[in-house]
């Protein structure tokens, strides 16, 4: 794998976020950030609670609230501010959303099956049901399982496989270790960094600064007023943990 350093520059960016500002009807969260995505690239989102990190999320997946009032997004090179949600799928951001909102009510399978899917480029390999109970074979074993009845792990895993049915170009998670007990982190951690080798660009919005760093080339710190505190390569933060203790409290 490339290093971070490499990347900046060999990659093509994929998403580019320029100066957004982003708000609520009654406050303003995200303040002219800017931050961007190479192909192959992970992007890790660190932010203590209230700083925006879902904020940031919902706007790149056109989810409403909250309201865009300035900047811009372009994903490979076309701007994808104002489209709905499905159509921001369609051009390849695929979401795994915080707090996993699977469908209780339909199996496995059925979560899988009915995500609409973005038609793979030449040289791709396409996510199938199959590929997915491959790759969590967990899932498998519960195929026919109503949603609801499954664990948080194995909800995870679902809402997770279910992003990737849509063949994503960029794979876009919203606090991916919330509520999960160590043991099945650490299962959910080594299928992510799974997709990482096989070269999907990856946005992580989290809380788990170990998770963060595991999983992300670069890192973004979401501080107070909105904006981003600090950006860098992971491994400088691992060398240097002080502005994770300067802007996370830790």
């Amino acid at each position: 794998m490339a290093e971070p350093d490499d990347l900046e520059e060999a990659a093509a960016p994929l998403l580019v976020v320029e100066d957004l500002d982003v708000g609520y009807a009654t406050s303003h969260v995200l303040d002219g950030v800017s931050l961007t995505i190479g192909v192959g690239e992970s992007l890790g989102i660190l932010g203590r609670n209230g700083m925006g990190k879902t904020t940031l999320v919902r706007a790149l997946m056109g989810l409403k609230p909250p309201t865009v009032t300035a900047g811009s997004v372009r994903f490979d090179g076309r701007d994808i501010l104002g489209l709905a949600p499905h159509r921001v799928a369609a051009l390849g951001l695929g979401l795994v959303p915080q707090g996993r909102q699977v469908w209780g009510s339909l199996t496995v399978r059925e979560n899988l099956r009915i995500i609409p899917a973005r038609r793979a480029e030449p040289g791709e390999e396409p996510w199938t049901i199959d590929r997915v109970f491959d790759f969590f074979p967990r899932l498998a074993e519960r195929e026919r399982s109503f949603a609801r009845t499954l664990s948080g792990g194995e909800q995870q895993m679902l809402a997770i496989g279910r992003a990737l049915m849509t063949n994503p170009r960029l794979l876009v998670m919203d606090e991916p270790s919330e509520g999960l007990a160590p043991a099945v982190l650490r299962v959910i951690r080594d299928r992510l960094q799974e997709l990482r080798a096989l070269g999907l660009s990856v946005l992580v919005a989290e809380q788990n600064v170990d998770l963060a760093l595991a999983l992300s080339d670069r890192i973004a710190i979401l501080g107070e007023h909105g904006t981003v505190a600090w950006e860098g390569p992971s491994r400088r933060l691992v060398a240097d943990p002080a502005p994770i203790h300067a802007h996370l409290g830790l």
